[in-house]
């Protein structure tokens, strides 16, 4: 269920204009406009592939929203750490929504894209 909300915050389509006027943005943009194969599938034999890619997507991400996206990395990546932290679930929650925000704002990406769930 983690992954998927993952999966759907970077599979997004875009429904509003462009990427923000940064050149970083504009490539982060562009590479979660792109979407990654390895976000098709909810089998959890996948989900080595899909985090993987999901790192390489945060490593580009502008330094505004990286923190956001290493949060939930450390989370998808363990989800057992909720548990062992209770902290970490609003932490979590609010990098989602921030990274969300983010990729509404300046890359004119809604999350989840209308119509999809996962």
């Amino acid at each position: 269920m983690i992954l998927g909300v993952v999966s759907v915050a970077l599979v997004g389509t875009v429904t509003v204009g462009g990427c923000g006027s940064s050149r970083q943005a504009t490539g982060f943009c562009a590479a979660v406009r792109r979407g990654n194969s390895a976000f098709n599938s909810t089998d959890p034999a996948h989900a080595k592939q899909a985090l993987a890619a999901f790192e390489r997507v945060a490593a580009a991400a502008p330094p505004s929203v990286a923190p956001d996206l290493a949060t939930i990395a450390a989370v998808v990546g363990k989800p057992t750490r909720l548990v062992k932290n209770p902290a970490l679930v609003k932490q979590y929650f609010r990098a989602i929504g921030r990274v969300d925000r983010y990729l509404h704002q300046s890359c004119g990406l809604t999350i989840p894209p209308p119509g999809k769930l996962f």
